[in-house]
C-alpha cells in the first residue's frame, strides 16, 4: 500500500544520534520526508482514551531508506521549518507504533512550551480533551484546530470527574483572531 500523495505533507524529521561530551543530545540534519499528518489531536475522554493517550498527532510514513533509523526520541518539524539553529522542532516521536501495508504510524507530542489539555462539553453529556497552548487563563488556539466552545461550553483545565464538577472550570470571556490563531481568554468559574 501507497499514501496518497496529494494527501501528504513535507515535513521534516531529524535522527537521535547520541549524546555529546557535554551531555546534551546531538542530531542529524533535519531531512524532508512528505508524511500524512492527522490534524491535532481533539478526542472524546470516554470513548478514545485508553487509544493513543497523551499523542497531540499522528502522522503516517511509507516505509523506505529516509525513516530506516526512526526512533522514539526523533524530532519533527509538521507546521515549522527548520530554523539555523535547529531548535524550533514542534513535535518528538513518543511512540513508532505497528507497520502495516509499509505504512508506520508516529504517536507524537507537541514540544511547543506550555501546552496543556483543556477538556470542554459542548453536549452536557460528553467530555472532550483538546491540547492548546495555555497559561493564565489564556489559551492560544491554531485556527485549523477543532475546538468549537463558545460562552456557554463547560470548560475545565483539570480533568473533570463528571460533567457537573467545578474543579478547575473557566468560562470562555473573549474569542479573538490573531493572525493563524485564536486567543481565547477564559474567568475562574465562580459557584
Amino acid at each position: 500500500m501507497r499514501l496518497n500523495k496529494q494527501d501528504c505533507k513535507k515535513i521534516y524529521i531529524s535522527y537521535y544520534i547520541g549524546i555529546d561530551n557535554d551531555e546534551k543530545p546531538v542530531y542529524t540534519e533535519p531531512i524532508k520526508v512528505f508524511a500524512q499528518v492527522g490534524s491535532i489531536n481533539s478526542y472524546m475522554l470516554n470513548e478514545n482514551i485508553g487509544k493513543f493517550p497523551g499523542y497531540d498527532r499522528i502522522i503516517q510514513l511509507e516505509k523506505d531508506d529516509n525513516i530506516e533509523f526512526l526512533r522514539e526520541d526523533s524530532l519533527i518539524w509538521v507546521d515549522t521549518v527548520p530554523n539555523s539553529t535547529k531548535n524550533n522542532m514542534d513535535y518528538k516521536i513518543e511512540k513508532l507504533g505497528e507497520s502495516y501495508d509499509n505504512i508506520i504510524p508516529l504517536y507524537c507530542s507537541s514540544t511547543i512550551p506550555n501546552t496543556k489539555a483543556l477538556y470542554y462539553s459542548i453536549d452536557a453529556t460528553n467530555i472532550y480533551q483538546v491540547k492548546v497552548i495555555y497559561k493564565d487563563l489564556t489559551a492560544i488556539v491554531p485556527k485549523n484546530m477543532y475546538f468549537p466552545i463558545d460562552e456557554d461550553s463547560a470548560v475545565w483545565f483539570i480533568k473533570p470527574s463528571n460533567i457537573l464538577s467545578t474543579n478547575g472550570k473557566i468560562h470562555l470571556i473573549n474569542k479573538e483572531q490573531c493572525g493563524d490563531v485564536y486567543k481565547l481568554t477564559f474567568e475562574a468559574f465562580d459557584d
